[in-house]
C-alpha cells in the first residue's frame, strides 16, 4: 500500500515570512545595497570635486661626478626649486557633465537593483505557492487513497463471497 506523510496539514509557509527571510539572509541583497552605496559615493565625489586644483613642488641639485657619492658632496650652487599651482578657470561644463553622469548612473543602478529584487521575490513567491499547492495536492491524494482502499476492501469482500470476479479486484 502507498503511505503518504502524516501531519502534512501543519506545513504551510507564509509568503510574508519567506520574503523576510530572503531579505535578511540572501547575500545578493547585501550586494545590491553595496551597488547603490557605490553609486551614491561616486555622485558625492563628483559634487565635491568643484575644482581639480593641484599644487606641485620640486627641488633639484645639479652636480656631476665620476661616482654616485661624489654627486652629492659639495653640490654646486645651481639649486632648482619649483612650486606650481594649477587651477582651472573654465571647464566648459565638464564638472556639470560628471555630476549628471553620476546622477544617471545612480538612477540606473537603483532601477536595476529594484528589478533584481523583484525577480528574486517573484521566484520566491512562485516557489512558496508551488510548495503550498503540493500540500493541498497531498490532501487530495490522501482522500483518493482512502477511497481506493475502501473500494478494494469492498470488492475483496464481494470476491470472497463470490459476487465479483478477478477483473474487478485488479482494477
Amino acid at each position: 500500500l502507498l503511505d503518504l506523510p502524516e501531519n502534512a496539514d501543519n506545513i504551510l509557509v507564509p509568503i510574508d515570512n519567506a520574503l523576510r527571510y530572503i531579505q535578511n539572509n540572501n547575500p545578493d541583497y547585501l550586494g545590491y545595497q553595496q551597488e547603490i552605496l557605490e553609486a551614491e559615493r561616486e555622485l558625492d565625489k563628483s559634487r565635491k570635486s568643484v575644482f581639480d586644483a593641484s599644487i606641485s613642488a620640486s627641488v633639484g641639485f645639479n652636480q656631476v661626478a665620476d661616482n654616485f657619492g661624489g654627486a652629492y658632496s659639495n653640490p654646486l650652487r645651481q639649486d632648482i626649486v619649483s612650486i606650481g599651482l594649477t587651477v582651472p578657470v573654465l571647464d566648459w561644463g565638464v564638472r556639470k557633465g560628471r555630476i549628471n553622469m553620476a546622477k544617471s548612473n545612480l538612477a540606473v543602478r537603483k532601477l536595476s537593483v529594484q528589478q533584481k529584487k523583484q525577480n528574486i521575490e517573484q521566484e520566491l513567491i512562485s516557489a512558496v505557492d508551488n510548495f503550498n499547492n503540493q500540500r493541498r495536492l497531498l490532501g487530495s491524494a490522501q482522500e483518493v487513497l482512502t477511497l481506493a482502499n475502501d473500494s478494494y476492501r469492498i470488492n475483496r469482500k464481494r470476491f470472497i463471497v463470490g459476487k465479483a470476479d478477478m477483473s474487478t479486484l485488479s482494477f
